[in-house]
């Protein structure tokens, strides 16, 4: 195997050289999306940068897209920003937590602790998972 290249790839994939999928790039870059299906590789992305998942951006940022088409990489949201209930746009130490039940939007804020409404697992202080729509301590 090539210096700096990931395991069972042998194509060179330094920034700017085309590359089929992720693991054709040299450790460190990216395989991101340009148009018509054509991809090369990048440096993780900064804001604005195309994506398809976080994983093309850099810390920082996430990748913002609709509706499973490429989107682009923008900066994590601080607390109080309006997010996405599923997503994980909200920064280091925040989830983005439901402002109802039943809701796709909510606010970056901490984890909740034992009995705070919760969607998902992360929306629980660490120790804590969501039971029933409420923080509780697992069981098993």
């Amino acid at each position: 195997m090539a210096p700096g290249k990931k395991e069972c790839f042998e194509t060179t994939g330094a920034i700017g050289e085309a590359c089929p999928w992720l693991e054709t790039c040299d450790i460190g870059l990216v395989c991101v999306p340009q148009s018509n299906n054509h991809y090369y590789c990048a440096a993780p992305g900064a804001q604005g940068v195309p994506c398809e998942d976080d994983g093309y951006c850099d810390t920082g940022f996430h990748c913002k897209g609709e509706d499973w088409e490429p989107g682009s990489c923008e900066p994590l949201l601080g607390m109080g920003a309006e997010c996405g209930v599923y997503s994980d746009e909200c920064g280091a130490g925040l989830t983005c937590l439901a402002n109802g039940l039943y809701t796709s939007t909510g606010e970056c804020g901490p984890p909740g602790g034992f009995g705070a409404v919760c969607v998902r697992d992360s929306d629980c202080k660490a120790g804590l998972e969501c039971k029933n729509e409420a923080c509780g301590f697992s069981h098993g």
